[in-house]
């Protein structure tokens, strides 16, 4: 961790004076806010306060593995390295591209999380999704969906300017303005993808077969085409109990037509749990490898018009 610069520092303190509620962390990558969440959430912490920390970043994930949101509640004196989150929710990608709404909706569901559980202040650590339209777009629609006390943003040149501009005419949230510092380190593509590769690796470690009939299983999208034109086998996947709570992640390995079943490679066990099944857009191998990204539509089962035009979902 970097040493906090007295910037950083102070506007710790500005926070503390009013804690309860959202803190919403914004910038791009590599300017410091996961190590400002844990800077603040120790210090809170140390004052007496509940914190939960909403992990964002599908691509790099702190709290779960890529591609959900992790929460994880902080205890005093905390060891980050050693957390594991309490609660997931699977976007699906590595990225928030074409996964927005998932995106969304799981912020908002993890926070609603954490405050049931009872933490006063929640740390929402966010991606580096930022540039317009798509970052603009998913930054708006979290803040609107999390009306946040504060929002902390970190700032290199002029990469937030577009952002900051538009939240300029809100006053529900103080904001607080931060420079990043040039200690703090840049991550190359390859490291990024190296990073994801040993998350994944680390998360199927010890995963076995399980197998679900997919007439007793929920599927998401709907008319998924499982066993179709497509080979879908080494797809990520969601798995979710009956009460549509994230149980974990798995790679889908096999389908067997004649009993309708697939077989799923996971940590995540035993199969009664499992209610429910919610294709990604990433083709995984176990030991972490990304060797496909597939278009969230390609998943979707091709069908015929009258006219005999081929569609998917049965809509033009």
């Amino acid at each position: 961790m970097i040493a906090l610069p007295h910037q950083w520092e102070r506007a710790i303190e500005r926070i503390l004076d009013a804690p309860k509620g959202v803190v919403f962390l914004l910038g791009g990558i590599d300017t410091g806010k996961t190590t400002f969440s844990q800077a603040l959430a120790a210090a809170a912490t140390e004052k007496g306060v509940k914190v939960g920390i909403i992990d964002a970043d599908v691509g790099q994930s702190t709290f779960g593995p890529p591609a959900t949101i992790g929460f994880v509640s902080i205890p005093k004196s905390p060891k980050f390295e050693k957390l594991e989150p309490s609660d997931l929710y699977f976007v699906g990608n590595n990225s928030p591209r074409g996964h927005l709404l998932q995106a969304v909706v799981g912020v908002k569901k993890m926070a609603e999380r954490a405050f049931r559980t009872g933490c006063e202040m929640v740390i929402v650590d966010t991606s580096g999704l930022i540039a317009p339209p798509m970052g603009e777009a998913l930054k708006f629609h979290k803040i609107d969906i999390l009306r946040p006390r504060h929002i902390v943003a970190f700032q290199r040149a002029k990469e937030l300017k577009s952002i900051l501009e538009f939240l300029g005419g809100y006053g529900y949230f103080r904001l607080h303005r931060l420079a990043v510092p040039s200690t703090v380190p840049t991550i190359s593509t390859e490291k990024r993808i190296e990073i994801r590769r040993k998350a994944y690796s680390r998360y199927f470690k010890g995963a076995q077969l399980v197998g679900l009939d997919l007439g007793n299983v929920s599927t998401f999208p709907p008319d998924a085409d499982i066993g179709g034109r497509l080979d879908l086998m080494h797809l990520l996947v969601g798995l979710k109990d009956d009460r549509g709570q994230t149980l974990g992640i798995g790679i889908l390995t096999h389908f067997y037509p004649r009993r309708n079943s697939v077989e799923v490679l996971t940590p995540v066990g035993p199969s009664s749990r499992i209610s429910g099944l919610v294709l990604g857009c990433i083709k995984l191998l176990p030991h972490g490898e990304e060797v496909e990204r597939m278009p969230p539509w390609k998943v979707r089962k091709e069908v015929s018009t009258p006219e005999g035009s081929p569609t998917r979902g049965g809509k033009k």
